[in-house]
């Protein structure tokens, strides 16, 4: 935490405004044994988060990295480890909801986890119980993730693979974790974040590689009936690209010429 290795057991005060408040942000990185794939994605999203929540954290690119490695390496380095970084208001002069810091602290944790990969999605469905919202700061990764949590316990009980959000005019967001691209007539489309989605680092990169290479992505706020009449339905994050193959009756197909395109460009 800050700038010390500490063990599993971590004691914090009573007035922490992450516990308090979730007046913070996080980010989940992917990283192998030499190596962050995405360091500066996540290094941008982070700062930039920073800043739109007034907050204050003296932080460099090389020593974001280098403090998650030292992280990784103390855990006992992996072939592929999730790190998570969370960032947090101090509490100093705290009157409720309102903190007079602009002081920040971070703890970044680490555990070994899978390649990312291609998986099947055979059974996804939208949301009955969680609407998303668009805000200044609904973009950002936030520690107070509350309707993504339910959206979680939501899929579980429905004994779904995914789930997908809208927001509250039926305009699809994202999915649980994930953001949600979809082919029509060869033709990629994916939320803008004006639907309330959370500005995902792979759907980052993902636009960035594409643009490269000259293909259009629409950012569009689409309803339900434009998505389920879609050709081709997948989810990004970094741990993961999503293949959708069923929404509710509706059947998709498992493959497509435009995404074995971007697998290339992703090295999938």
């Amino acid at each position: 935490m800050n700038d010390n290795i500490i063990d599993d057991r971590l004691t914090i005060g009573l007035d922490n405004r992450a516990i308090q408040f979730g007046d913070g942000l996080f980010e989940t990185i992917i990283a192998n044994k030499t190596s962050i794939p995405l360091l500066k994605l996540h290094y941008d999203r982070l700062r930039h988060g920073i800043k739109s929540l007034s907050l204050n954290l003296d932080l460099s690119l090389a020593d974001f990295e280098s403090k998650i490695m030292e992280v990784i390496e103390a855990n006992g380095t992996q072939e592929f480890n999730r790190a998570k970084v969370l960032v947090w208001r101090g509490s100093e002069s705290q009157q409720g909801y309102y903190s007079g810091s602009e002081k920040a602290d971070i703890l970044i944790s680490s555990r070994p986890c899978n390649k990312p990969t291609i998986r099947i999605i055979e059974k996804a469905a939208f949301s009955k119980n969680v609407k998303l919202a668009y805000h200044s700061y609904s973009a950002l990764k936030t520690i107070s993730a509350l309707p993504y949590t339910m959206a979680a316990i939501e899929r579980k009980n429905s004994k779904l693979d995914e789930l997908i959000l809208t927001d509250g005019n039926g305009y699809i967001s994202e999915c649980v974790s994930s953001n949600i691209f979809w082919v029509k007539d060869n033709q990629l489309y994916t939320s803008n974040l004006k639907s309330g989605c959370v500005a995902g680092v792979m759907r980052q990169h993902l636009m960035n590689m594409i643009t490269a290479k000259g293909i259009i992505l629409n950012e569009v706020m689409a309803q339900k009936e434009e998505l389920l009449a879609a050709d081709f339905i997948f989810t990004t994050n970094v741990a993961e690209i999503g293949i959708i193959e069923a929404i509710d009756n509706n059947s998709y197909l498992t493959n497509n010429p435009l995404f074995e395109d971007i697998k290339q460009l992703l090295e999938l």
